[in-house]
């Protein structure tokens, strides 16, 4: 039997009231996204309450007003990139989360403290449900890449995510934007612990 706080905390995402901009699918046009599916296409959206800007996090419910998942925003083709499919607060925990998830598994492929390369993709977009995001380790050096004015948007959350999730073996967290970059955190002023990368050729 639950506790009372048990009890609780399994109905907080059912229970849970939302400020965020809400977008309601189209009949026809909402299977993908029941199923699943991370994208949602602007001639799937029917109505839209709210007024989001790029970058905001939205609701996407179905045409019944069933809660589908959680999104960034953004007015064009692909109008909403969903990055969860429950209710949450996307803070710096869940980014948190998100991060340890996708480290497990580079962890489980043999990925990390390889010793025949310090280099690894930690994070691939929609293949780990963090979609418009792309995080390459170099060593002990994070180099981000955003593709979605959301991401783009909580640099500031990843950062923080990342330095919990990678501990000590993170000494620099550098954004790559397209022709201009910028370190998030560090790197460090002595500049001999952000070591060069390494592999092994085939």
């Amino acid at each position: 039997m639950r506790t009372i706080d048990e009890y609780c905390r399994f109905l907080l995402p059912y229970t849970m009231i939302s400020d965020f901009p809400r977008l309601i699918l189209k009949p026809s046009k909402q299977v993908s996204a029941l199923r699943g599916h991370q994208w949602i296409f602007s001639g799937a959206v029917g109505s839209v309450e709210g007024s989001p800007a790029n970058g905001d996090t939205v609701e996407v419910l179905a045409s019944d007003r069933t809660f589908i998942g959680l999104g960034h925003y953004q007015k064009s083709s692909i109008m909403v990139r969903l990055f969860s499919f429950e209710r949450t607060e996307p803070d710096a925990d869940f980014w948190a989360g998100k991060l340890e998830q996708a480290l497990r598994l580079r962890r489980e492929l043999g990925l990390v403290r390889n010793p025949e390369t310090t280099m690894y993709r930690l994070v691939h977009g929609e293949g780990d449900s963090i979609p418009g995001l792309v995080i390459d380790i170099y060593n002990n050096t994070a180099v981000l890449e955003c593709h979605s004015s959301g991401m783009a948007r909580i640099r500031p959350l990843i950062t923080e995510a990342l330095s919990r999730v990678a501990g000590g073996d993170l000494h620099a967290v550098y954004d790559k934007p397209a022709g201009k970059g910028e370190y998030l955190l560090g790197p460090p002023a002595d500049p001999s612990p952000c070591l060069p990368a390494r592999t092994s050729e085939n």
